[in-house]
């Protein structure tokens, strides 16, 4: 009976802390991992991101064109984390929203159906701390761009 009532208890325990982490709101400061500034590999952009008041901030620079061409920032919005990206010359100047659809310790992947193009985001921080970040649509059809961080 004793080692019953330990395994009730064991049970009870797990449980709660099943829940616990399940009602976890994921947040901006989950994805530290993500900041800096990230070339790709073949030099064309710089992707830089910093915590900034609980919110990420980003922007996408093309070393071809000699400016930002993105405004990037990941936020908290109605109890989900969601990616916002402002385009130059897309979208009519729009600000485009994709929400999470999973955190992972080293990924995360956010989803817009909506969207023509992307319709998702997934970045991948690989094990020789490089990043890559893969952008396709529905029809899986896109591209990854791989990135490596630039020296603080």
């Amino acid at each position: 009976m004793k080692n019953f009532k330990i395994f009730v208890a064991v049970v009870f325990l797990s449980l709660g802390s099943c829940r616990e982490n399940a009602v976890k709101h994921p947040s901006p400061e989950d994805l530290r991992w993500l900041q800096g500034s990230w070339i790709t590999d073949d030099s064309s952009s710089i992707e830089t991101w910093a915590l900034d008041g609980g919110e990420l901030k980003g922007n996408s620079y093309s070393n071809r064109e000699g400016k930002i061409t993105e405004q990037l920032s990941i936020r908290s919005k109605d109890g989900q984390l969601v990616y916002e990206a402002t385009v130059s010359g897309h979208n009519d100047g729009k600000t485009i929203s994709f929400v999470l659809q999973s955190l992972k310790a080293d990924s995360l992947h956010f989803s817009n159906p909506e969207h023509d193009f992307p319709t998702d985001i997934v970045y991948v921080k690989n094990p020789d701390n490089s990043l890559s970040c893969r952008v396709f649509s529905s029809s899986n059809k896109g591209m990854t761009l791989h990135m490596k961080k630039l020296a603080e």
